[in-house]
């Protein structure tokens, strides 16, 4: 078997000398590597002092401490409202609750009211029909009164004429020319005039709406209005 070889003293000198070089290049670096965490600590400190310093002097400057009373007046104030405008809602809605129920008992009375003005009219037409009648049965039998037609058998339903006729004699130009006109054998037609533009005979009641269907030239034969029966 061959023997190790020993290094030789040179090799040995030459391989202490680079681990002591290599230990001593690590010191150094560790002894930078230090001074530069020494360093960096140290500007730290310096900054949050810095910092710490500026913070101290604005809590102490009169500017902090004018902002610091507003932040509480501010406060004071925003609760002040807050309490101020629950007061106010609570008290608007009472006033709403009090002018819902007198809206309702307000409007309770005006049905009422309508209905009970509604039973009179009804009791009043019915009164004025039932005199009208009367006065047409009168007129029958009173052929020769100075104002009645001697063939007249009604009066005439217009409070400004209230003159006796007899409904089968009135004229067709004397009828107003909407079918459903509950003048037609009600009056004599003294409220009955002719159009102007058609000349159809029409009654007071429904003039308007006849001369808005009239005033209309280009206007088609509508076979549902109620024109549609002209005399």
């Amino acid at each position: 078997m061959e023997a190790e070889r020993v290094p030789s003293l040179s090799t040995q000198a030459a391989r202490a000398s680079l681990q002591a070089m290599r230990a001593e290049a690590k010191a150094c670096e560790d002894k930078h590597d230090e001074k530069c965490r020494v360093a960096e600590t140290k500007a730290r400190t310096g900054i949050d002092v810095a910092y710490k310093q500026a913070r101290h002097e604005i809590f102490k400057c009169k500017e902090a401490s004018r902002v610091s009373k507003l932040t509480a007046e501010l406060a004071d104030a925003t609760y002040e409202l807050r309490r101020k405008a629950r007061a106010l809602e609570s008290r608007a809605n009472e006033t709403r609750e009090r002018i819902q129920a007198k809206y309702d008992v307000d409007v309770a009375r005006m049905a009422r009211n309508r209905l009970k003005d509604r039973a009179e009219i009804l009791a009043n037409q019915q009164a004025v029909r039932a005199s009208l009648e009367d006065q047409a049965n009168l007129v029958t039998t009173v052929g020769n009164h100075p104002i009645c037609h001697p063939s007249a058998k009604r009066l005439c339903s217009e409070p400004s004429c209230r003159l006796g006729f007899d409904p089968e004699r009135v004229p067709a130009h004397k009828r107003c020319s909407v079918p459903s006109c509950a003048s037609r054998g009600t009056a004599c037609g003294c409220a009955v005039s002719a159009c102007h533009r058609c000349a159809r005979p029409i009654c007071r009641e429904h003039t308007g709406a006849h001369d808005e269907w009239c005033s209309d030239c280009s206007h088609d034969f509508d076979a549902d209005s109620e024109f549609r029966d002209y005399p």
